[in-house]
């Protein structure tokens, strides 16, 4: 939903088999229609929208859909500014994958600045 109009992947890594953690770098589309509301002349990113890119990397890494049917844990702990951070990563470790529950763990940064932690669950 967002990927390719909100942001866009510029490299994907495999960090370990297993449990399976992956990282992805993004670019923020700054000049998004999201941002002439949220807020105009000091973008924010949303978290609904952080949250949704989660999900849609975990489909991507599983080669299917998920939804997003639990979160356990999310700490919003700064805000993403795309014109100060328009690139971030995103790292997911899937912990268990037991169709059609799909248990992971991700954490969203900027060099030294980690903007969200997040545990929840996924469904197929």
């Amino acid at each position: 939903m967002l990927l390719n109009d909100f942001y866009r992947i510029t490299d994907e890594q495999l960090i370990q088999e297993v449990p399976a953690r992956f990282q992805f770098t993004l670019e923020i589309n700054s000049s998004h229609r999201i941002f002439e509301g949220h807020f105009p002349g000091s973008p924010v990113v949303p978290g609904v929208c952080l949250a949704e890119i989660i999900r849609e990397l975990t489909g991507q890494i599983l080669a299917r859909p998920v939804d997003l049917v639990g979160a356990n844990y999310i700490k919003f702990i700064s805000v993403v500014n795309p014109l100060n951070h328009p690139n971030i990563t995103v790292e997911i470790k899937i912990n268990q994958q037991d169709a059609p529950e799909i248990q992971a763990e991700s954490t969203i940064f900027a060099q030294h600045i980690i903007f969200l932690k997040f545990k929840g669950t996924f469904r197929s």
